[in-house]
């Protein structure tokens, strides 16, 4: 539920292997979380292993 006992729009996002791999490529990721907050969705993230860190 948003502020004021307000329902927004709920959107899941998951990112993982070669989205997470590094630091520039979280950042890009942030970015499109941060994105979708300004447009007035409440968001989940979901982030799994970086690529290559899982067997």
């Amino acid at each position: 539920m948003g502020y004021w006992g307000q329902y927004m729009p709920l959107l899941v996002m998951k990112f993982g292997g070669t989205s997470v791999a590094d630091l520039d490529r979280i950042k890009k990721a942030a970015r499109k979380v941060r994105r979708e907050v300004e447009r007035g969705y409440d968001v989940i993230v979901i982030v799994s292993a970086m690529s290559s860190k899982t067997r």
